[in-house]
Protein backbone atom coordinates (compact mmCIF):
# COMPACT_ATOMS: atom_id res chain seq x y z
CA UNK A 1 0.00 0.00 0.00
CA UNK A 2 2.97 2.41 1.00
CA UNK A 3 4.64 1.53 -2.20
CA UNK A 4 1.44 2.21 -4.80
CA UNK A 5 1.23 5.20 -2.78
CA UNK A 6 4.46 6.72 -3.16
CA UNK A 7 4.12 5.72 -6.62
CA UNK A 8 1.27 8.47 -7.26
CA UNK A 9 3.30 10.69 -5.16
CA UNK A 10 5.97 10.39 -7.84
CA UNK A 11 3.46 10.42 -11.01
CA UNK A 12 1.99 13.69 -9.23
CA UNK A 13 5.22 15.35 -8.37
CA UNK A 14 6.56 14.74 -12.06
CA UNK A 15 3.31 15.67 -14.00
CA UNK A 16 3.25 18.91 -12.05
CA UNK A 17 7.16 20.01 -12.31
CA UNK A 18 7.18 18.86 -16.03
CA UNK A 19 3.83 20.87 -17.10
CA UNK A 20 4.83 23.88 -15.20
CA UNK A 21 8.34 23.82 -16.59
CA UNK A 22 6.69 23.05 -20.48
CA UNK A 23 4.41 26.91 -19.74
CA UNK A 24 7.71 28.23 -17.67
CA UNK A 25 9.89 27.21 -20.30
CA UNK A 26 8.13 28.38 -23.90
CA UNK A 27 6.99 31.71 -22.09
CA UNK A 28 10.87 32.42 -21.82
CA UNK A 29 11.90 30.94 -24.81
CA UNK A 30 9.52 33.01 -26.71
CA UNK A 31 10.86 36.23 -25.20
CA UNK A 32 14.58 35.12 -26.28
CA UNK A 33 13.55 33.93 -29.31
CA UNK A 34 11.76 37.44 -30.09
CA UNK A 35 15.08 39.28 -28.96
CA UNK A 36 16.92 36.96 -31.81
CA UNK A 37 14.99 37.76 -34.67
CA UNK A 38 14.81 41.52 -34.10
CA UNK A 39 18.85 40.86 -35.09
CA UNK A 40 18.07 39.09 -37.77
CA UNK A 41 14.94 41.56 -39.66
CA UNK A 42 16.51 41.91 -42.62
CA UNK A 43 16.65 38.45 -43.51
CA UNK A 44 13.37 37.99 -41.72
CA UNK A 45 11.73 40.35 -44.43
CA UNK A 46 13.48 38.85 -47.45
CA UNK A 47 12.06 35.69 -46.08
CA UNK A 48 8.56 36.99 -45.85
CA UNK A 49 8.83 38.68 -48.92
CA UNK A 50 9.76 35.09 -50.87
CA UNK A 51 7.04 32.91 -49.00
CA UNK A 52 5.75 32.58 -45.82
CA UNK A 53 6.74 29.15 -45.21
CA UNK A 54 10.10 30.34 -45.70
CA UNK A 55 9.36 32.54 -43.05
CA UNK A 56 8.46 30.42 -40.44
CA UNK A 57 11.27 28.08 -41.64
CA UNK A 58 14.00 30.44 -40.38
CA UNK A 59 12.11 31.23 -37.30
CA UNK A 60 12.12 27.78 -36.08
CA UNK A 61 15.69 27.19 -37.04
CA UNK A 62 16.06 30.08 -34.38
CA UNK A 63 13.96 28.43 -31.58
CA UNK A 64 16.37 25.99 -30.51
CA UNK A 65 19.25 28.41 -29.50
CA UNK A 66 16.58 29.97 -27.66
CA UNK A 67 14.93 27.08 -26.07
CA UNK A 68 18.50 26.13 -24.64
CA UNK A 69 18.66 29.58 -22.99
CA UNK A 70 14.84 29.27 -21.57
CA UNK A 71 14.64 25.96 -21.07
CA UNK A 72 17.25 25.60 -17.81
CA UNK A 73 15.10 28.92 -16.27
CA UNK A 74 11.95 27.62 -17.19
CA UNK A 75 12.83 24.82 -14.72
CA UNK A 76 14.41 26.89 -11.93
CA UNK A 77 10.64 29.01 -12.10
CA UNK A 78 8.60 25.71 -11.96
CA UNK A 79 10.73 24.58 -9.29
CA UNK A 80 9.86 27.74 -7.04
CA UNK A 81 6.43 28.18 -8.33
CA UNK A 82 5.61 24.27 -7.53
CA UNK A 83 7.65 23.55 -4.28
CA UNK A 84 5.85 27.11 -2.64
CA UNK A 85 2.42 25.77 -3.89
CA UNK A 86 3.00 22.93 -2.16
CA UNK A 87 3.88 24.28 1.11
CA UNK A 88 1.78 27.01 0.94
CA UNK A 89 -1.49 24.77 0.34
CA UNK A 90 0.21 22.33 3.03
CA UNK A 91 0.73 18.90 0.44
CA UNK A 92 4.20 18.24 2.08
CA UNK A 93 2.33 18.53 5.15
CA UNK A 94 0.17 16.11 4.31
CA UNK A 95 2.81 13.95 2.94
CA UNK A 96 5.07 13.80 6.43
CA UNK A 97 1.90 13.55 8.49
CA UNK A 98 1.26 10.04 6.25
CA UNK A 99 4.84 9.23 6.77
CA UNK A 100 6.80 10.19 3.99
CA UNK A 101 9.81 12.05 5.20
CA UNK A 102 11.84 14.90 2.76
CA UNK A 103 14.10 12.86 0.46
CA UNK A 104 10.52 11.10 -0.47
CA UNK A 105 9.26 14.06 -2.78
CA UNK A 106 12.72 15.70 -3.12
CA UNK A 107 14.55 12.82 -5.05
CA UNK A 108 11.26 13.37 -7.71
CA UNK A 109 12.52 17.10 -7.97
CA UNK A 110 16.22 16.06 -8.60
CA UNK A 111 15.63 13.52 -11.10
CA UNK A 112 13.55 15.52 -12.99
CA UNK A 113 16.16 18.49 -12.62
CA UNK A 114 18.70 15.62 -14.23
CA UNK A 115 16.74 14.63 -16.97
CA UNK A 116 16.12 18.43 -18.04
CA UNK A 117 20.00 18.91 -17.67
CA UNK A 118 20.41 16.35 -20.17
CA UNK A 119 18.08 17.78 -22.57
CA UNK A 120 19.53 21.08 -22.18
CA UNK A 121 22.94 19.80 -22.70
CA UNK A 122 21.91 18.61 -26.20
CA UNK A 123 19.87 21.36 -27.22
CA UNK A 124 23.69 23.77 -26.60
CA UNK A 125 25.59 21.51 -27.59
CA UNK A 126 24.11 19.33 -30.66
CA UNK A 127 20.61 20.96 -31.60
CA UNK A 128 21.25 24.67 -31.40
CA UNK A 129 24.58 24.60 -33.57
CA UNK A 130 22.80 22.53 -35.96
CA UNK A 131 19.70 24.84 -36.25
CA UNK A 132 22.09 27.73 -36.44
CA UNK A 133 24.32 26.41 -39.20
CA UNK A 134 21.13 26.03 -41.04
CA UNK A 135 19.58 29.35 -40.78
CA UNK A 136 22.99 31.00 -41.63
CA UNK A 137 22.87 28.79 -44.98
CA UNK A 138 19.32 29.16 -45.59
CA UNK A 139 19.89 32.93 -44.76
CA UNK A 140 22.46 33.38 -47.31
CA UNK A 141 20.09 31.23 -50.18
CA UNK A 142 17.78 33.86 -49.92
CA UNK A 143 20.25 36.60 -50.10
CA UNK A 144 21.02 35.13 -53.35
CA UNK A 145 18.01 34.24 -54.72
CA UNK A 146 16.70 38.32 -54.26
CA UNK A 147 20.03 38.81 -56.30
CA UNK A 148 18.97 36.66 -58.90
CA UNK A 149 15.38 37.82 -58.76
CA UNK A 150 16.50 41.72 -58.84
CA UNK A 151 19.32 41.15 -61.42
CA UNK A 152 16.25 39.26 -63.50
CA UNK A 153 14.16 42.37 -63.28
CA UNK A 154 16.73 44.72 -64.65
CA UNK A 155 16.84 46.78 -61.12
CA UNK A 156 19.79 47.75 -59.46
CA UNK A 157 20.81 47.05 -56.55
CA UNK A 158 23.59 47.18 -53.96
CA UNK A 159 26.19 44.85 -53.14
CA UNK A 160 29.02 44.81 -50.18
CA UNK A 161 32.63 43.94 -51.21
CA UNK A 162 34.69 41.11 -49.58
CA UNK A 163 36.68 43.37 -47.01
CA UNK A 164 39.69 40.81 -47.77
CA UNK A 165 40.39 42.54 -51.43
CA UNK A 166 44.35 42.87 -51.23
CA UNK A 167 45.25 40.30 -52.98
CA UNK A 168 43.36 40.52 -56.44
CA UNK A 169 39.93 40.94 -57.10
CA UNK A 170 38.28 44.10 -56.27
CA UNK A 171 41.66 45.58 -55.58
CA UNK A 172 43.07 44.66 -58.56
CA UNK A 173 40.49 46.18 -60.45
CA UNK A 174 40.17 49.42 -59.11
CA UNK A 175 43.79 49.45 -58.26
CA UNK A 176 44.50 50.35 -62.21
CA UNK A 177 43.80 53.87 -61.05
CA UNK A 178 44.17 53.74 -57.05
CA UNK A 179 41.15 53.89 -54.88
CA UNK A 180 39.82 51.34 -52.29
CA UNK A 181 35.98 50.10 -53.13
CA UNK A 182 34.02 48.86 -49.97
CA UNK A 183 30.26 48.66 -52.21
CA UNK A 184 29.21 47.71 -55.98
CA UNK A 185 26.24 48.84 -57.61
CA UNK A 186 24.98 46.59 -59.77
CA UNK A 187 22.61 45.69 -62.47
CA UNK A 188 21.94 43.59 -65.35
CA UNK A 189 20.47 43.14 -69.15
CA UNK A 190 19.97 39.60 -68.69
CA UNK A 191 20.71 36.63 -65.68
CA UNK A 192 20.88 33.20 -65.66
CA UNK A 193 21.74 30.45 -62.86
CA UNK A 194 25.49 30.80 -63.72
CA UNK A 195 25.64 33.56 -66.29
CA UNK A 196 24.84 37.29 -66.07
CA UNK A 197 25.40 39.16 -69.48
CA UNK A 198 25.43 43.15 -69.75
CA UNK A 199 26.98 43.88 -66.45
CA UNK A 200 26.98 47.22 -65.39
CA UNK A 201 29.24 47.80 -61.80
CA UNK A 202 30.06 50.88 -59.93
CA UNK A 203 32.40 50.72 -57.14
CA UNK A 204 31.88 52.97 -54.35
CA UNK A 205 34.43 53.61 -51.49
CA UNK A 206 33.48 53.94 -47.80
CA UNK A 207 32.46 58.04 -47.99
CA UNK A 208 29.98 57.24 -50.58
CA UNK A 209 32.72 58.45 -53.78
CA UNK A 210 32.45 57.32 -56.62
CA UNK A 211 35.56 55.06 -57.98
CA UNK A 212 35.00 52.92 -61.05
CA UNK A 213 32.83 52.09 -63.75
CA UNK A 214 32.97 48.36 -65.66
CA UNK A 215 30.77 47.41 -68.43
CA UNK A 216 31.44 43.45 -69.21
CA UNK A 217 29.79 41.94 -71.69
CA UNK A 218 29.13 38.30 -69.62
CA UNK A 219 30.08 37.61 -66.27
CA UNK A 220 30.52 33.70 -64.90
CA UNK A 221 28.55 33.20 -61.84
CA UNK A 222 29.99 30.79 -58.92
CA UNK A 223 28.62 30.90 -55.13
CA UNK A 224 29.43 29.99 -51.93
CA UNK A 225 26.48 30.04 -49.86
CA UNK A 226 28.47 28.20 -46.87
CA UNK A 227 30.33 31.49 -46.61
CA UNK A 228 28.02 33.84 -47.82
CA UNK A 229 30.37 34.65 -51.07
CA UNK A 230 29.63 34.74 -54.90
CA UNK A 231 32.14 35.04 -57.40
CA UNK A 232 31.79 37.14 -61.51
CA UNK A 233 34.37 36.29 -63.58
CA UNK A 234 34.28 39.10 -65.97
CA UNK A 235 35.05 38.97 -69.62
CA UNK A 236 34.47 41.97 -72.11
CA UNK A 237 35.26 44.42 -69.98
CA UNK A 238 35.34 48.49 -70.69
CA UNK A 239 36.45 50.30 -67.49
CA UNK A 240 36.15 54.06 -66.67
CA UNK A 241 38.48 55.56 -63.97
CA UNK A 242 35.50 58.70 -62.56
CA UNK A 243 37.15 61.70 -60.71
CA UNK A 244 35.06 64.81 -59.84
CA UNK A 245 37.70 65.89 -58.27
CA UNK A 246 39.30 69.43 -59.04
CA UNK A 247 41.12 68.31 -62.50
CA UNK A 248 37.93 68.47 -65.58
CA UNK A 249 38.13 66.06 -68.29
CA UNK A 250 40.31 63.56 -65.90
CA UNK A 251 37.81 60.42 -66.90
CA UNK A 252 40.07 57.41 -68.28
CA UNK A 253 39.08 54.62 -70.15
CA UNK A 254 40.53 50.62 -70.49
CA UNK A 255 39.13 48.22 -72.44
CA UNK A 256 40.24 45.02 -72.15
CA UNK A 257 39.08 40.85 -72.70
CA UNK A 258 39.27 39.55 -69.54
CA UNK A 259 40.71 39.93 -65.98
CA UNK A 260 42.21 37.72 -63.76
CA UNK A 261 40.43 37.89 -60.67
CA UNK A 262 37.06 37.52 -60.13
CA UNK A 263 35.11 39.78 -58.59
CA UNK A 264 33.82 38.83 -55.15
CA UNK A 265 30.91 40.24 -53.53
CA UNK A 266 29.32 39.15 -49.79
CA UNK A 267 25.87 37.44 -49.97
CA UNK A 268 24.99 38.82 -46.90
CA UNK A 269 26.31 41.96 -44.33
CA UNK A 270 26.48 38.93 -41.73
CA UNK A 271 29.62 36.95 -40.73
CA UNK A 272 30.56 34.43 -42.49
CA UNK A 273 30.01 30.95 -41.07
CA UNK A 274 33.28 29.26 -41.08
CA UNK A 275 34.77 26.84 -38.78
CA UNK A 276 32.69 28.79 -35.31
CA UNK A 277 32.14 25.75 -32.42
CA UNK A 278 28.39 27.62 -32.43
CA UNK A 279 27.73 26.59 -35.41
CA UNK A 280 29.08 22.96 -35.27
CA UNK A 281 27.83 20.08 -33.21
CA UNK A 282 30.36 18.95 -30.39
CA UNK A 283 30.81 15.91 -32.15
CA UNK A 284 32.23 17.35 -35.09
CA UNK A 285 35.01 19.58 -33.10
CA UNK A 286 37.80 17.76 -34.76
CA UNK A 287 37.15 19.85 -37.59
CA UNK A 288 38.63 23.20 -34.93
CA UNK A 289 41.95 21.66 -34.85
CA UNK A 290 44.65 22.63 -36.88
CA UNK A 291 46.03 18.71 -37.22
CA UNK A 292 45.37 16.20 -35.24
CA UNK A 293 48.00 16.32 -32.45
CA UNK A 294 46.51 20.28 -31.62
CA UNK A 295 44.52 21.53 -29.04
CA UNK A 296 41.03 22.39 -29.24
CA UNK A 297 40.95 26.48 -29.37
CA UNK A 298 40.02 28.55 -26.53
CA UNK A 299 36.90 29.49 -28.05
CA UNK A 300 35.58 26.05 -28.40
CA UNK A 301 36.51 25.52 -24.26
CA UNK A 302 35.09 28.39 -23.54
CA UNK A 303 31.89 27.21 -25.52
CA UNK A 304 31.64 23.87 -24.31
CA UNK A 305 32.36 25.07 -20.60
CA UNK A 306 29.44 27.53 -21.12
CA UNK A 307 26.96 25.55 -22.25
CA UNK A 308 27.73 22.57 -19.92
CA UNK A 309 27.66 24.82 -16.32
CA UNK A 310 24.42 26.58 -17.92
CA UNK A 311 22.85 23.23 -19.26
CA UNK A 312 23.36 21.59 -15.64
CA UNK A 313 22.03 24.73 -13.68
CA UNK A 314 18.60 22.65 -13.24
CA UNK A 315 20.59 20.28 -11.30
CA UNK A 316 22.95 22.35 -9.47
CA UNK A 317 20.06 25.13 -8.55
CA UNK A 318 18.02 22.53 -7.62
CA UNK A 319 19.78 22.09 -4.44
CA UNK A 320 19.36 25.75 -3.35
CA UNK A 321 15.42 26.71 -5.17
CA UNK A 322 13.74 23.57 -3.36
CA UNK A 323 14.36 24.63 0.84
CA UNK A 324 14.01 28.14 -1.02
CA UNK A 325 10.76 27.16 -2.07
CA UNK A 326 9.53 25.44 0.59
CA UNK A 327 10.94 28.50 3.40
CA UNK A 328 8.83 31.46 0.96
CA UNK A 329 6.12 29.37 -0.01
CA UNK A 330 4.78 29.20 3.46
CA UNK A 331 4.65 33.00 3.48
CA UNK A 332 3.84 34.01 0.21
CA UNK A 333 3.47 31.87 -3.15
CA UNK A 334 3.37 34.88 -5.29
CA UNK A 335 6.89 35.94 -4.58
CA UNK A 336 8.64 32.44 -5.90
CA UNK A 337 8.44 33.65 -9.49
CA UNK A 338 10.63 36.75 -8.48
CA UNK A 339 12.77 34.63 -6.60
CA UNK A 340 13.52 32.17 -9.09
CA UNK A 341 14.35 35.13 -11.68
CA UNK A 342 16.86 36.35 -9.29
CA UNK A 343 18.66 33.27 -8.21
CA UNK A 344 18.32 33.02 -12.35
CA UNK A 345 20.28 36.14 -12.89
CA UNK A 346 22.79 35.61 -10.25
CA UNK A 347 23.80 32.00 -11.07
CA UNK A 348 24.40 33.59 -15.07
CA UNK A 349 26.13 36.53 -13.63
CA UNK A 350 28.49 35.00 -10.97
CA UNK A 351 29.45 32.76 -13.98
CA UNK A 352 30.23 35.15 -16.29
CA UNK A 353 32.32 36.72 -13.41
CA UNK A 354 34.61 33.81 -12.94
CA UNK A 355 34.52 33.54 -16.87
CA UNK A 356 35.98 36.88 -17.33
CA UNK A 357 38.34 36.40 -14.08
CA UNK A 358 39.81 32.73 -14.70
CA UNK A 359 40.82 33.12 -18.52
CA UNK A 360 39.41 32.14 -22.02
CA UNK A 361 39.01 28.40 -21.53
CA UNK A 362 35.73 28.95 -19.54
CA UNK A 363 36.07 27.15 -16.47
CA UNK A 364 35.07 30.03 -14.71
CA UNK A 365 31.08 29.00 -15.43
CA UNK A 366 31.36 26.38 -13.06
CA UNK A 367 31.63 28.55 -9.97
CA UNK A 368 27.94 28.99 -9.65
CA UNK A 369 27.39 25.11 -9.90
CA UNK A 370 30.31 25.34 -7.40
CA UNK A 371 28.45 27.67 -4.85
CA UNK A 372 25.45 25.19 -5.01
CA UNK A 373 27.33 22.10 -4.31
CA UNK A 374 28.75 23.83 -1.27
CA UNK A 375 25.40 25.00 0.20
CA UNK A 376 24.15 21.42 -0.62
CA UNK A 377 26.94 19.79 1.62
CA UNK A 378 26.13 22.48 4.28
CA UNK A 379 22.90 21.43 4.01
CA UNK A 380 23.94 17.72 4.56
CA UNK A 381 26.03 18.35 7.30
CA UNK A 382 23.52 20.63 9.44
CA UNK A 383 21.36 17.88 8.68
CA UNK A 384 18.61 19.58 7.08
CA UNK A 385 18.50 17.58 3.79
Amino acid sequence: MIRKTSSIIRRYIFREIFLSTFWGSLSLSGILLYANLSRHDEALLQALSYSSTTFFELIFLLFPYALSMGLPFGFCLAVLFCVGRWSADGEIVALHSLGFNSRSWQVPLYSASLCISTLCCFASLVWAPLARAQFEERKHELAWENLSVLANEGAEFEVSLRKKVNNGGVKGLDGLFGGEASTARLSVGHASEEEWLNMRILLIDDKGNFLTLIHAKKALVSKDLASGIAQFNLSGIDLEKLDFGEEKNSHRFVSFEKWKQPLEVSLYSGNRLGLNPKRLPVHQWHMLKQNKESKLPDSAWAHLNKSLALGCSPFFLSFLLIPLGLNKGKKDKANNLFLGVCACLIFYLLGYAGFRFLGDAGWGWWISSFLAVLFLFLRIKTRSF
